[in-house]
């Protein structure tokens, strides 16, 4: 390619970018803070009973914690959106961070 050509669209590419920046990039209003881990287990006392705790049934993903009890070994389904309202506040809500068990956090 001639050294001309170059010279061309580096310009070209440049003027994009300061005219990108000129203009103004979109930022985001407000990004979301990480305020703590979600007790689930906390959870699961205060929604379904004492003697119930949480309890994964994965080894390698965030989506199937549950509360359960030694006596009957049900299943309940749990909310993480909730244990975070519950603990951190009602602006809080959950999000996955890291895709394995201990990949939930609550944020504001």
């Amino acid at each position: 390619m001639k050294k001309s050509n170059l010279l061309i669209r580096a310009a070209v590419i440049a003027s994009l970018v300061v005219g990108g920046l000129a203009f103004g990039a979109a930022s985001p209003a407000s990004a979301a803070t990480i305020v703590g881990t979600p007790n689930l287990t906390a959870y699961c006392k205060v929604n379904v009973g004492a003697v119930w705790y949480a309890q994964t049934q994965s080894l390698v993903s965030p989506y199937y914690w549950r509360c359960t009890n030694s006596a009957t070994h049900a299943l309940i389904q749990i909310d993480v959106n909730k244990a975070c309202r519950q603990q951190f506040g009602t602006t809080s809500y959950a999000i996955v961070v890291a895709n394995n068990p201990n990949g939930w956090r609550c944020v504001r």
